[in-house]
């Protein structure tokens, strides 16, 4: 079971328009059948500590927190902590497990427009410290010509023996097709074929309202 409350608001500035979020949640996760741990032929060893937690149900909270923002539409940069606080409730009292700032996502981009040729370039950097994985870094590259006709791009990830991907999409009136295909650079990838993505964009316009906020401050 999973409970989330979040919080967002926008902020705009001239050139800059920044966003930032904030969430908390609280995560029950248990293992609810009885017939399965009380099998004495099964695989259930009534000394595994983690099965024994799992049993009486872990209960975690956790907060996380965004911000993002672009300069005149075409900087790009986002951070991010997924893993604020991250404590057992029957640890609070006591000390919470990697909570702080040691997880994080940095994002950084940009889009550089070449009208005469009706190529849009967009690179980016995505910088990864997450829990359970490694220190990542990725390197993309996504290219689109005639007016998104053709999307083509590129991805490099280094850390964790890194991996590769490339993507060749179109885009059709409202709707946008994407195929990715990712293949590892480690050991790994002679037990695994690389993984295959089709993505479907639906591209829905957005009416400006027309409710003038700064009436609400005027006599």
């Amino acid at each position: 079971y999973r409970g989330q409350l979040s919080f967002a608001f926008r902020y705009e500035a001239n050139d800059l328009e920044m966003a930032a979020g904030f969430a908390t949640q609280f995560n029950r996760a248990r293992i609810d059948d009885e017939d399965y741990l009380a099998n004495p032929n099964g695989i259930y060893d009534p000394d595994d500590e983690i099965l024994a937690i799992f049993a009486d149900g872990e209960r975690v909270f956790d907060a996380s927190l965004g911000i993002y923002g672009t300069y005149k539409k075409k900087l790009v940069f986002g951070l991010s902590f997924p893993s604020l606080i991250r404590a057992r409730l029957d640890e609070i009292e006591g000390q919470s497990s990697n909570s702080g700032l040691s997880h994080f996502t940095a994002f950084f981009g940009g889009d550089l427009s070449v009208d005469d040729y009706k190529i849009k370039l967009q690179p980016s950097v995505l910088v990864k410290r997450l829990r359970s994985t490694p220190f990542q870094v990725d390197f993309n590259m996504l290219a689109s010509f005639l007016q998104e006709r053709l999307i083509t791009g590129l991805k490099y990830t280094a850390g964790a023996e890194g991996n590769f991907g490339v993507l060749l999409g179109t885009k059709y009136n409202a709707v946008r097709f994407i195929y990715s295909y990712d293949v590892h650079l480690g050991d790994f990838q002679q037990y695994n074929g690389g993984s295959h993505e089709i993505t479907v964009n639906f591209l829905l316009k957005r009416n400006k309202g027309k409710f003038d906020r700064s009436k609400k401050y005027r006599k």
